[in-house]
């Protein structure tokens, strides 16, 4: 009988280790993970948001160049005409 107690509290004790090992592995890997996810620092967002403000710009300034497009050519063509 007292082998057997010894048998199992010493793979009791064991069990607790190894637990106690994958708890804190666990521990790690989510601290880990949450540090790759801060460096990252990427808000859909905030990239969204960036994204429209561009666009308008870009079509605002496209906008622009081509008034003075137009409005070059017409130089050209009414100095031309004369």
């Amino acid at each position: 009988m007292t082998f057997y107690n010894n048998f199992i509290g010493e793979y009791a004790t064991l069990g607790k280790a190894l637990g106690n090992y994958v708890s804190n592995q666990t521990t790690m890997v989510d601290g880990y993970d949450n540090q790759r996810l801060q460096s990252e620092g990427v808000s859909s967002d905030e990239e969204l948001e960036k994204m429209i403000k561009y666009q308008q710009a870009y079509n605002a300034a496209s906008r622009y160049v081509n008034v003075v497009n137009q409005m070059l050519e017409h130089l050209v063509t009414s100095l031309g005409n004369a």
